[in-house]
């Protein structure tokens, strides 16, 4: 644990962003399928989903919760993309 620990938390913190917006995207894709998280617990997946039948009339009802996604992978990616860059900067200064 001594040897292995601090050399996996870097790459860890580097990639576990990434695995959260594929985790997100994931959960939002089942639940709009309805395989996802019951009813009464909020999902943007399941919001989209009961959205979709009122989206003639109102179609600005499903932009909360699409936007709601794309902007918390967008910055996952972006915060995972960062720590990469700063592990390699890293490494190769040593």
């Amino acid at each position: 644990m001594k040897e292995i620990l601090p050399n996996l938390i870097p790459a860890l913190t580097a990639v576990m962003p990434t695995l959260m917006a594929g985790l997100i995207i994931t959960e939002g894709s089942l639940s709009f399928l309805g395989y996802g998280i019951p009813a009464p617990a909020p999902s943007w997946g399941g919001m989209i989903a009961s959205s979709t039948d009122l989206l003639s009339r109102f179609p600005l009802l499903i932009l909360g919760p699409v936007l709601a996604i794309v902007i918390t992978v967008y910055a996952l990616n972006t915060v995972g993309d960062y720590l990469a860059q700063r592990l390699n900067s890293r490494e190769r200064e040593s």
